[in-house]
């Protein structure tokens, strides 16, 4: 086992990592960013499955429901992260249940001191509970290990403490073998508990390095996906929830000086998932996003959005309040205090992408990418070209509106602006090898690039404005009208700030919706950096998953390109079995599949039926895209929120039955890990809420749809197609909302054979058939009835005589 107040999870995976890497069946449980089992089948990888919570409350009885099950998986080693707080639960866990032979405590920083504290010594008194009696404990404490010497001490148990710099000794080329930054002293504690079991320190480290599972909120880069015509790379920062990590990773990843550089072909933007019940988290990052970036958008995801859009109109408010471009005394002066002033306005102007220097080089910028993006090419020396500038500087120079709203409604409305966009494009010579080359999703539009380009043409078209405004100020050494200019700029600016916020209000938006909005907030033909923060549950969970899966199948088409004819096959295979399928990921299949060739005969039909298999997909998945399904706040809002919370308890009730027969299933070979893991993710996302919501609008647009079923239908070629969808909540599974609790049973109950048949049956009720047909298929049903009660009744039976057994244990 393992605790601390920071980094055991990571440590835990560090340990199964290096178990699993020499041979050992391992299960570990882990409770980082959410409540996780990781486990694998004999010979095969790891695989993280989500634990089921009941309405995402934790006890400590989910240890004996993970003990019996890596019981019933006969796994050799288990290794878990103590979850409790509560001094007592942590006694009854250590020395109660588990007794561990080996434990590891990272450190013992003061956190939860309303139930540990008050003071630090007192974590550290209730951290040193976790110490087992008369085995083996490792620390990698810093300031409180003489607490937890006494607490060895008091149980009989070796303590062994990590040296001060041991983490700093490790060799930066061990390091740089990880698959994500870890941090070194925990990587140092693994490799002493691996030295007290016998193990080369260094081959401990390697096992570690190749095998570990990595936690969903490491710090990862992950490849780089064209969708919309957009080249999009995502820094996974959401396990960054204060201002001080978030900061830290936004220099580590170098975030900070392409935010700076303000370069066009290589834009970032940030996307925070916000949560209700994290509030004052959201007025942190409010002020982050205000005082401490400056990107080319924001996409806030989550919930409690509305929260989190107050929170940064005060941000927003106590940031122009503090924004001075000149002085009195420099006003009058001139000199040093009027280029302060032009400098200040073009730092500030700069934040929104509003250039007042070098605009038309940024511009032109866009129309190249943009037009290469739409397999065009761009000539910046044409006539063209020319009048498309020459007007944007008309425009800049006029005395107008300094709101982008009005701004944009006014070069929307402008025929000598538009017509020289349009005849530029048409003058522009084809070019199709510009296009994107492995584009995954809808290729751009021209209104697209289009509405992008109207949107930085305004943003330009106000710095010009508000510069020459600022140098009729600064002329007439005017104190009064410096007061409206900064009253007008501080406006206008946070107008400009307000634009390039895109919130997606629908708290059940998928992973898939929500890349193809953050595609959507920038020009066709950059190169986004997409930085995430603040957390993973809820919303971001599915999203975080998309990535994680597209990164699966850059791995494996890594492998195909293999000299190796076997690594080829195992790569092919690998493809093959992955389940958690998104639009990006099956898009990278369809666009890359086909670039590969030779191999055997038997190499070549595999790689076929894969592509085969994947255009499917894809395409199921890119016509959900722009699919109204969401959450209940996306369809009835509130009343049917408030309708949900009243009848979850039927949902909940199924979703328990659904994990605990899934678990039954994977320690009987019924179902495979991977599947798991995406049903296990289902089944906690509807936990979460809206699948009330999601449930009425599929029934709903099924009636719209009418007969057309055909694009609902899930692929044939492989069963693993059809469990990446995830999409039918419990009751549209169960219908126990329509058919009753009765009916929901006599599903569970089933075997797959005897579902499968009564499926046919009932879709062959339709069909003309003789009486004698209709009796034989009665008779048939009858007697799968009557199996099924028999089945629950000896079920009941099993249960009730467990039940009187742990009675008697207790009474003992």
């Amino acid at each position: 086992g393992g605790w601390g107040t920071r980094g055991k999870s990571g440590t835990e995976r560090l340990k199964a990592g290096l178990f699993h890497g020499i041979g050992f069946r391992t299960f570990s449980k882990t409770t980082g960013c959410e409540a996780m089992f990781i486990h694998a089948a004999p010979g095969g990888p790891q695989v993280e499955i989500f634990t089921f919570r009941p309405y995402g409350k934790a006890t400590i009885w989910e240890q004996r429901d993970l003990l019996t099950l890596a019981a019933g998986l006969e796994a050799e080693v288990f290794l878990w992260e103590c979850m409790a707080l509560n001094p007592e639960y942590v006694d009854i866990l250590q020395r109660g249940w588990m007794r561990d032979d080996y434990a590891t405590i990272t450190n013992t920083y003061p956190d939860h001191e309303d139930i540990q504290g008050p003071a630090g010594i007192d974590v550290a008194g209730v951290i040193g509970n976790f110490v087992p009696q008369g085995n083996l404990v490792i620390s990698s404490e810093l300031g409180f290990n003489p607490v937890l010497r006494d607490a060895a001490k008091r149980r009989n148990a070796e303590f062994i403490e990590i040296g001060d710099y041991d983490g700093d000794l490790l060799a930066d080329d061990l390091l740089s073998l990880f698959p994500y930054s870890e941090h070194p002293r925990n990587i140092a504690l693994v490799t002493e508990m691996a030295r007290q079991l016998g193990l080369d320190p260094e081959l401990s480290i390697v096992c570690m390095a190749d095998y570990v599972y990595p936690d969903l909120g490491v710090l990862k880069r992950y490849p780089l996906v064209e969708v919309r015509g957009r080249r999009i790379e995502f820094v996974n920062g959401c396990s960054a929830n204060e201002r001080a990590g978030f900061l830290n990773n936004w220099k580590r990843t170098g975030c900070v000086n392409l935010a700076a550089a303000g370069n066009p072909e290589q834009m970032v933007i940030t996307v925070v998932n916000n949560r209700d019940d994290r509030v004052s988290r959201s007025e942190v990052f409010s002020r982050i996003l205000v005082n401490d970036v400056a990107v080319d958008a924001h996409v806030l995801i989550g919930t409690n959005l509305s929260g989190l859009s107050i929170f940064i109109d005060r941000a927003l408010d106590n940031f122009v309040s503090e924004q001075e471009l000149v002085d009195a005394e420099g006003l009058q002066t001139g000199g040093s205090g009027h280029e302060r002033a032009r400098t200040r306005l073009r730092a500030l102007m700069a934040r929104v992408r509003a250039p007042t220097d070098d605009w038309w080089d940024k511009l032109s910028t866009l129309i190249r990418l943009g037009f290469n993006a739409l397999g065009r090419r761009f000539d910046p020396d044409g006539a063209e070209a020319r009048a498309v500038r020459e007007r944007v500087a008309a425009l800049r120079d006029e005395d107008g509106s300094l709101d982008i709203t009005a701004v944009k409604e006014r070069i929307g409305k402008d025929p000598a602006l538009t017509g020289a966009l349009e005849k530029l494009f048409a003058a522009s010579p084809a070019a199709p090898e510009l296009a994107s080359r492995w584009e995954v999703g809808h290729a751009p539009t021209y209104d697209d690039f289009h509405g992008h380009l109207d949107d930085r043409m305004a943003r330009m078209i106000i710095s010009g404005r508000l510069a020459n405004t600022l140098e009729k100020v600064l002329a007439a050494r005017d104190a009064a009208g410096l007061a409206s200019l900064t009253a007008a700029m501080t406006k206008a600016w946070i107008a400009c700030f307000k634009a390039q916020l895109v919130i997606v209000w629908d708290a059940g938006a998928t992973g898939d919706q929500i890349i193809d909005q953050l595609a959507r907030s920038v020009p066709p033909g950059v190169h986004v950096t997409v930085m995430g923060t603040q957390n993973i549950k809820g919303t971001g969970l599915d999203f975080i998953y998309r990535w994680l899966a597209l990164d699966a199948v850059y791995l494996g088409l890594e492998k195909l390109e293999s000299t190796d004819e076997q690594t080829r096959f195992d790569a092919l295979r690998a493809l093959d079995a992955h389940s958690d399928f998104g639009f990006t990921d099956t898009g990278m299949l369809v666009a890359r599949l086909p670039e590969f060739s030779g191999g055997s005969a038997q190499e070549v039909a595999q790689r076929k039926a894969l592509h085969e298999k994947a255009k499917i997909i894809h395409q199921q998945k890119l016509s959900k895209l722009s699919s109204n399904v969401g959450g209940a706040a996306a369809k009835g809002g509130k009343f049917w929120t408030s309708v949900e919370a009243w009848i979850d308890f039927i949902d909940g009730a199924v979703r328990y039955r659904q994990s605990r027969r899934l678990v039954q299933d994977l320690i009987d070979y019924r179902v495979s890990h991977n599947k798991m893991a995406v049903e296990m993710r289902e089944i906690y996302a509807r936990a979460k809420g809206g699948w009330l919501g999601k449930y009425l609008s599929a029934k709903i647009g099924l009636k719209k749809k009418g007969g057309d079923e055909e694009e609902e239908q899930k692929p044939a070629t492989s069963e693993a197609a059809a469990v990446g969808e995830g999409e039918v909540p419990a009751l549209a599974e169960g219908e126990a909302l329509t058919e009753g609790v009765e009916g929901a049973e006599q599903i569970e109950g089933a075997a797959p054979g005897e579902a499968a048949a009564a499926a046919e049956d009932t879709a062959g009720s339709d069909e003309r058939s003789s009486p004698r047909d209709e009796r034989r298929r009665r008779g048939g049903a009858a007697r799968r009835r009557q199996r099924q009660a028999q089945r629950r009744q000896a079920q009941q039976r099993r249960q009730k005589g467990r039940r009187r057994k742990q009675g008697r244990r207790r009474a003992a």
